[in-house]
């Protein structure tokens, strides 16, 4: 039991502290100003940017070495937005070596350019997702603040999938973008672009969201109210657009739900559903309480390694792996981790999260 958990839970890894999008989803690069981990979204540094302290392609290799003799065999490159690092590609190849299943998501604004440039993709990389949340240009630009060129975009994901590699979509489903029409839109451009897969994720609150300001806070609440859909409503909407769209859930998955279909087109759709969730008896004491509770482990640009989306650093489980293994400590403080998981039991818990946080649920929850 305990190897099959680790070997299932894959690793989020942040190749770079920086975005070059500035969605109006996330938190990398909003109502940080001031504050002290200035990071981007999915890099949960336990430093401060401004400490200078960032691993370097050697130092990150041998914290992923440090992971692989643990079990673990599945990373997930991430950011900010991975190809900002300029070593992003020998990352990916050395993570494969080690023995990782590797695939990488990333807003694909510079896949064009590196492609131009090296005309392969990194030996290694089992599949590139692209966040993309709209075929329309305007509101493809509105929705990344005015970054970005879809165009661009397009033509790499063409490319990367010339190149026999697997594509995804990752579209961040919010309520103005659940009509019917809106996801038959999405799904035909899918179709029309040739990638294999969608992958609709539901709109995740960050409680300890770094920020001081009750603007910022007060804002990020009611977006997070007024633009949530459940996975229930939006099968609903989905079947008026596909009646014969029936979602099964995903086997072998560890955390969170996950519901797949296939369209007649051989278009795979899948959801993501923070509905119900892996809890163990620390998560329902948590000052946190995160909404995707135990469902992986992600790893910071500075070494720091933590199973929860904890900007603050205010959680006792994390720890610096590449300090961890000059100290000889590593051993014993990964098993903390993977006891929470091992420890785990799926359990609904959004009405809690819901509650916990004081956030008002859409009734079709």
């Amino acid at each position: 039991m305990l190897r099959e958990i680790v070997s299932e839970t894959s690793i989020k890894v942040a190749f770079s502290p920086a975005c070059n999008f500035r969605c109006e989803y996330c938190g990398g690069g909003r109502g940080r100003k001031g504050s002290p981990y200035p990071a981007a979204m999915e890099d949960y540094r336990a430093t401060s940017l401004k400490s200078g302290r960032m691993l370097n392609t050697d130092e990150m290799t041998n914290c992923l070495r440090a992971l692989a003799t643990a079990g673990f065999k599945r990373i997930r490159p991430t950011g900010g937005e991975p190809t900002l690092n300029p070593e992003w590609d020998l990352l990916v190849e050395r993570a494969n070596e080690i023995g990782f299943s590797v695939d990488i998501t990333t807003n694909g604004s510079r896949l064009n350019s590196y492609l131009d440039k090296k005309k392969k993709l990194p030996n290694g990389l089992s599949m590139v997702k692209v966040g993309l949340d709209t075929p329309d240009p305007i509101r493809y630009h509105e929705v990344n603040g005015g970054r970005g060129d879809l165009k661009d975009v397009e033509r790499a994901i063409v490319r990367v999938l010339g190149l026999g590699m697997y594509v995804r979509l990752n579209t961040v489903l919010t309520r103005s973008g659940c009509g019917v029409e809106t996801l038959k839109n999405m799904m035909e451009y899918s179709e029309s672009l040739g990638v294999q897969q969608v992958q609709l994720l539901d709109l995740v609150y960050y409680p300890n969201y770094p920020s001081n300001d009750p603007e910022v806070l007060q804002n990020n609440k009611s977006y997070w109210e007024n633009q949530f859909v459940s996975f229930n409503e939006f099968r609903k909407i989905f079947r008026q657009a596909y009646p014969n769209g029936n979602f099964s859930s995903t086997p072998g998955q560890f955390g969170v739900d996950f519901w797949k279909t296939t369209l007649p087109s051989g278009l795979v759709v899948t959801f993501k559903d923070s509905t119900s969730t892996m809890r163990d008896e620390k998560c329902f004491k948590c000052p946190v309480f995160c909404q995707e509770g135990r469902c992986l482990l992600r790893l910071g640009t500075d070494g720091n390694l933590t199973p929860c989306p904890d900007y603050r650093s205010e959680l006792p489980d994390n720890f610096n792996v590449l300090d961890s293994v000059r100290d000889a400590t590593f051993n014993k403080k990964i098993n903390v981790l993977v006891d929470s998981l091992v420890n785990s039991k799926k359990t609904r818990t959004i009405e809690m999260f819901a509650r916990v946080h004081g956030l008002k649920l859409p009734e079709k929850v």
